[in-house]
């Protein structure tokens, strides 16, 4: 396994994609993920001595309709064919649910939509994964119930999950048993941590705050790992014992090390610090 990170967009880092990179090689990482369609990508890595964990693209196959799903799954098809020149291992779909079809109806609609799109995944070699993220309960692949279906109805070697136990355990679900369950299907991992907030669970209770809009409801936040609940010694060698051989990149959201570039990267040095302990 190596340790990655999500490369930062300009909000938090002023730093082109090669500078990022040799950033991340000073730093002892081994990998990272890189914005869909950066130039010189595979050069720039190999230079560095990293890895090209995964790349994520906009394609809305669930929402999009007429011309709009042709644009989208043209976009996609890009992307797998520039992360297959690239030496990128991963392509990551966003899985917002379309309104007016319940989840059952979501599932078939997804199946049927990626299905040309795992031909081309497996023509040229790379994953598409979908995150576990709940976005608020708009996002289709939240829970293990979910996943089975999903996963089921695509059945292609090349599809699985983007596991990120951050998630979990604020919902409630055990991160270890659910990595244990569905290691075979797990293809790309994220490193992400969850604070839980009590005073503000007995203020607001699990739906959180509703005068307000505020990330976590105001209950929980997303730390760098370490800083947080998940029981990592545990799900680390759950992906070990599946077998898990691949990039474990951390998704930066800890707005504890926000507030300036350095800071920023900080947290990020924190964070790989933390998982050398379980990684090498």
């Amino acid at each position: 396994m190596r340790i990655g990170f999500i490369v930062p967009g300009p909000r938090h880092v002023q730093m082109d994609f090669a500078t990022v990179a040799a950033w991340a090689r000073e730093e002892g990482f081994g990998a990272v993920d890189v914005p869909a369609f950066t130039p010189e990508a595979r050069r720039i890595a190999a230079d560095n001595g990293l890895v090209l964990g995964c790349t994520a693209v906009g394609a809305d196959l669930l929402q999009a309709e007429g011309a709009a799903l042709d644009e989208a799954s043209g976009r996609a098809r890009q992307a797998l064919q520039w992360a297959a020149a690239e030496g990128v291992g991963a392509l990551r779909l966003p899985h917002r649910k379309a309104p007016g079809l319940d989840t059952a109806a979501n599932v078939g609609r997804f199946a049927e939509r990626l299905a040309p799109l795992m031909e081309e995944a497996e023509r040229v070699g790379v994953d598409v994964v979908v995150e576990n993220w709940p976005a608020g309960g708009a996002n289709l692949m939240v829970a293990p119930e979910v996943w089975r279906a999903v996963l089921d109805a695509v059945p292609s070697p090349r599809f699985g999950l983007c596991m990120d136990p951050s998630h979990l355990v604020w919902l409630g679900i055990d991160e270890v048993a659910a990595t244990a369950e569905f290691g075979s299907r797990i293809r790309y991992a994220h490193a992400k941590d969850t604070e839980f907030l009590e005073a503000g669970r007995r203020r607001f209770g699990i739906y959180g705050r509703q005068l307000a809009d505020r990330p976590g409801g105001g209950w929980w936040r997303y730390r760098i790992p370490g800083f947080g609940a998940v029981r990592w010694p545990a799900f680390l060698s759950a992906l070990y014992e599946a077998g898990y051989d691949g990039v474990l990149t951390i998704e930066h959201e800890d707005p504890v090390f926000y507030g300036s570039q350095e800071r920023f990267l900080q947290g990020l040095r924190i964070g790989r610090r933390f998982l050398s302990q379980f990684v090498g």
